[in-house]
């Protein structure tokens, strides 16, 4: 298949001749001179394996692939961009490209050491499995798509193929090192006991406001007050706050002053078609499921295929008299029109590689068991009509102009507004902005939602370095903004914080008075001293006791956080009693009841908790060998002014 694509690109053949003599030249130049090309100069250095320019873009344009896809997502949820890349963390895709480039450099170092090698046959496959999206309706590769994909990269099909080796090899890798993670037995056992088993509790629960009015009685003085705000001072502190005005930019005049004529749409139409506008191929069959009882091939399954080749005709016969698929029986075995990526993959490619109206597959095995298909009829894969998509491309290629020409007058006002403010009121006027300002923010407002959480982020960014002046993205909607007003940071005096200062060490002081007289009430429980039906009378606090429960079922009889909840359950017998706190509230809580699980249910249990075990154990050995790799690296990044050398536009 790899054959193949090099075959194709032989039209290229005189161009290739050229380039290649072009880096033969450069090469000579570069053993004289130093890098022959920007593309050669080194980022940075990671145990010795050099991090070069073309990695770091070529990275940086697949991070953009994916921020592309991502911001169709937002839109399609009708949310907003910037949020969305920052919930995947996308937001830095400069930054992430380079810890990509480092990675792979990590792993790389430690796979040349294992001198990994991968099977030419087996890469081939995965290969192919890799871009089901460039397959035509027989499997193979679809040539101008595979072409248009590579331009988009900007890689050669050798490049592209080095390159699927080498991050074929680092899954090897880390997959090796997930999955020799070890799980001790009892650990799955105990997980198993803790899952299956049914407790019932007794819980004693209490508001830390039942303790303030002893932490009253123990008023301070205005000396104690103000050692206890000298030592909490920066719970008074206020923070930096800053405002902005800003303006909101409808694009839609944008559009509506571009013209596309009918020979620029069909210019993008013929270019891109077999990418956007494909119609990928369907087929419909009849199939005949038999299934596998042990091993091997079902009784009367070769028999069965031979009279179908021989009277293809009887075929929905033999699929009434031989075939398992009851649902299927009613429909003559029938699967309607279906495109690849919606059945089992093994069934698929038996269904798309018949070709004639009438043929019969070989026996396959599928999920469901063994199958003969026959194929009923083919649609071909095609491209929709120019006409059809027409006013569809004509709205993509305005919108497309119209946020390159925006983005370019923005890019204007951001660079020369910092000197001539005149720019700015030229650029509002020119296009009736509407002035709006934000409220006094801070930079926790950043953590939060919404337009103002954005604008905070900006007026923030950097450790709170602003260039004052900025743009961004916001429900299609451009951003333009201006920092207004800054409110630096200062430290209340002692006097004008009092009542807060004295509130908060009540607040302390009951937190104390609670924790020592729950601990000592405790204590009493566990020498038999109290029950916890006395502690609850004693201190006026809540009692009840639950309905019997397991891990996975509802706790009725309380209402606590879901962390209360798995804390009570890592009490295992009737003599322990638990104290915890949550927030503001406290409990004490013990067991009533235990009920094991019968032996299955116990196994079946034990299997499905060491299966967890090894998954969360192996996640954790991975974080762990990545930090180490991390950790023991010589790590030097060279060269941050060439990483601005050649920004990836959207």
């Amino acid at each position: 298949m790899i054959y193949m694509f090099r075959k194709e690109m032989k039209k290229w053949q005189n161009i290739l001749w050229i380039v290649l003599a072009s880096l033969v030249l450069g090469t000579l130049y570069g053993i004289k001179f130093g890098p022959s090309r920007p593309g050669d100069l080194r980022v940075a250095r990671v145990n010795g394996y050099a991090v070069t320019f073309d990695e770091y873009r070529k990275s940086l344009m697949e991070i953009q692939e994916r921020i592309n896809a991502i911001r169709q997502m937002a839109k399609a949820y009708g949310m907003s961009e910037e949020m969305f890349l920052q919930a995947y963390g996308f937001d830095n895709p400069q930054g992430l490209a380079l810890d990509n480039c480092v990675q792979e450099k990590l792993y790389d170092y430690i796979k040349d050491q294992l001198g990994m090698r991968v099977d030419k046959q087996w890469f081939q496959e995965e290969l192919l499995k890799s871009m089901p999206h460039l397959l035509d309706a027989d499997g193979r590769v679809n040539i101008n798509m595979y072409h248009d994909y590579l331009q988009r990269l900007a890689m050669t099909p050798a490049e592209f193929e080095a390159r699927r080796a080498e991050e074929i090899k680092r899954d090897i890798l880390l997959k090796f090192v997930q999955h020799t993670a070890y799980v001790p037995g009892f650990v799955a056992k105990e997980a198993a006991l803790r899952a299956t088993a049914r407790r019932s509790f007794s819980i004693v629960s209490c508001k830390l406001d039942a303790f303030t009015p002893q932490a009253k009685i123990l008023a301070a003085d205005d000396k104690e007050l103000n050692a206890f705000y000298l030592a909490n001072k920066d719970r008074y502190r206020e923070p930096e706050q800053r405002s902005a005005v800003y303006w909101e930019i409808n694009t839609k005049a944008f559009t509506d002053s571009i013209e596309i004529d009918q020979s620029m749409a069909r210019q993008f139409y013929e270019k891109h078609k077999a990418a956007m506008y494909r119609i990928p191929p369907k087929v419909k069959v009849r199939r005949l499921l038999l299934k596998s009882v042990g091993k091997g091939l079902p009784p009367m399954a070769t028999e069965i295929l031979k009279k179908a080749q021989e009277k293809p005709a009887q075929f929905q016969a033999l699929i009434k008299q031989y075939s398992t698929d009851e649902k299927g029986l009613q429909s003559g075995g029938i699967v309607d029109f279906f495109e690849k990526g919606t059945h089992d993959l093994e069934f698929e490619k038996a269904a798309f590689r018949l070709k004639k109206n009438g043929e019969i597959s070989p026996i396959v095995k599928t999920k469901a068991g063994y199958e003969i298909l026959q194929l009923v009829e083919r649609i071909n894969a095609g491209e929709k009509s120019f006409d059809t998509v027409k006013n569809d491309i004509v709205v993509t290629l305005k919108a497309k102009r119209a946020m390159n020409s925006l983005r370019s007058e923005l890019e204007q006002v951001v660079r020369t507004a910092k000197t001539d403010h005149k720019q700015l009121d030229n650029f509002v006027a020119k296009h009736r902005c509407v002035s709006r300002n934000t409220e006094w923010l801070t930079d926790n407002d950043a953590k939060e939602t919404g337009l103002q959480s954005v604008l905070a982020k900006k007026l923030f960014a950097a450790q709170g370095k602003t260039s004052g002046i900025g743009y961004f993205v916001h429900d299609d909607c451009y951003i333009l903004y201006q920092l207004a007003e800054v409110k630096k940071a200062y430290l209340p005096a002692f006097n004008e914080v009092k009542a807060a200062v004295s509130s908060d060490f009540i607040k302390e002081q009951a937190d104390v008075i609670a924790k020592r007289t729950l601990k000592g009430l405790r204590a009493a429980v566990l020498a038999g001293k109290k029950t916890l039906d006395d502690v609850a009378s004693e201190i006026k606090a809540h009692y009840t006791k639950t309905d019997m429960a397991t891990t996975a079922s509802d706790l009725k009889g309380f209402s606590g956080e879901r962390s209360v909840k798995e804390k009570l359950f890592a009490l295992t017998t009737p003599s322990q009693v638990l104290f915890m706190t949550q927030g503001e509230n406290f409990y004490l809580a013990t067991i009533n009841d235990v009920e094991y699980a019968d032996k299955a249910d116990l196994e079946k249990e034990n299997a499905k908790q060491a299966k967890s075990e090894h998954a969360k154990i192996g996640s954790l050995q991975m974080g762990a060998f990545i930090a180490s790799l991390h950790r023991n690296a010589k790590i030097e990044v060279e060269n941050k002014n060439i990483l601005e050398m050649q920004p990836v536009k959207e």
